[in-house]
């Protein structure tokens, strides 16, 4: 068994994805493989993805059909055989010596699982920016549940949570059966609430492990659009389903509200896209309750403002004072 399985979802980015495999095949630290997963891409993305397989036997390259993001690394996960895995965007690169950094991490405490912090790499002018440092209240009280942890970082603090910056151990992806959901956008926001809050055990890394391409044409973070709406939509549903189960703790159940309502404020950077489409707006009317249920008051006051003033006038309202 390798220390790392490193899965890279490979979909049209033949001017990336070498300096992104690159980057993972100079790591000071050589334990590991690499997944590499050509998602029916239709430029020269497979050529140079077979090319780099066929020179380094830590490559174990796969085609399929186009499916999105969450069934390439869902069919990632079922082909991997390492004790960690790694969430790699193939336009992105992982820092020097990031596996040594987690590799000394694991062999001190063996966690369910390890997040990282990263830099921004603006793709037109080349700077990098540092994310927000782990909280020292989190990494100098070793009391924290993991609860107290996902507050910490999710709730009441700025450090973002996605696959790319989550390193988690696969027998405990496997044993509770965590998978993304297939065919929705921004389904990083459903699977990292659920494999933090169940996890015994949560370490951290404050120096940056990975660079994250952001301005980059073609990318779908850059795009919102009417789908992105509609499945943000569905995962806060989906989050306030999970609140529900009753195995779950309490303080687990107002987590996943208090997300959902972290997730219905983001809609107020865009109510001009909600003013065209009715069927956005008459949805977060009818989840008005999401914000009340919330612990955190800034939620009920702006639940009340949108009772009072109506979605789309309340969420630019609330964009003009932020």
């Amino acid at each position: 068994m390798k220390r790392f399985s490193i899965i890279i979802p490979a979909y049209n980015v033949e001017e990336y994805v070498g300096e992104c495999l690159d980057s993972v095949l100079n790591q000071s630290f050589s334990d590991f493989e690499i997944i590499l997963v050509n998602d029916g891409s239709k430029d020269g993305t497979p050529e140079i993805c077979k090319r780099y397989a066929d020179k380094d036997s830590r490559i174990r390259y796969y085609s399929k059909e186009n499916g999105g993001l969450s069934h390439t690394r869902n069919y990632g996960i079922d082909k991997a055989l390492g004790e960690y895995l790694y969430f790699l965007d193939s336009d992105d690169i992982l820092e020097e010596r990031a596996l040594e950094k987690l590799n000394t991490i694991i062999e001190k405490e063996n966690p369910d699982i390890i997040v990282t912090r990263f830099r921004m790499l603006n793709n037109i002018n080349g700077e990098l920016t540092y994310s927000s440092k782990i909280p020292d209240k989190i990494l100098n009280n070793l009391s924290l549940s993991t609860v107290e942890k996902y507050e910490q970082c999710c709730l009441y603090g700025d450090i973002p949570l996605t696959a790319t910056f989550i390193v988690p151990k696969l027998k405990y992806i496997n044993e509770n059966s965590f998978r993304f959901c297939n065919g929705i956008l921004h389904e990083d926001e459903l699977w990292t609430p659920q494999i933090f809050l169940n996890a015994k055990t949560v370490s951290f890394c404050n120096e940056s492990c990975y660079r994250y391409r952001i301005n980059r044409n073609g990318s779908i973070s850059n795009k919102i659009g009417e789908r992105n709406l509609r499945d943000k939509i569905r995962v806060m549903d989906e989050l306030i389903r999970l609140s529900d189960e009753k195995e779950i703790s309490k303080a687990v159940s107002s987590c996943y509200i208090d997300r959902a309502a972290c997730m219905y404020a983001w809609f107020i950077n865009y109510s001009k896209e909600i003013g065209t489409c009715p069927e956005i707006e008459e949805a977060l009317k009818n989840r008005i309750y999401i914000l009340k249920k919330a612990r955190q008051k800034k939620y009920h006051i702006f639940g009340y403002v949108i009772s009072f003033l109506g979605v789309q006038r309340a969420l630019a309202v609330f964009s003009k004072l932020i």
